[in-house]
């Protein structure tokens, strides 16, 4: 495999498990807006 590759491959693995992050965190704050919902 070329280094171009390989470094595409780790910038696109890097981007993945940003994303993947980020959703997490979008759902923790869905499930904080639901709980708040039921306070209100």
């Amino acid at each position: 495999m070329s280094q171009t590759m390989i470094h595409g491959y780790e910038n696109a693995h890097k981007v993945f498990s940003q994303v993947m992050q980020e959703m997490g965190k979008l759902d923790e704050g869905k499930k904080n807006l639901k709980e708040l919902s039921f306070l209100l």
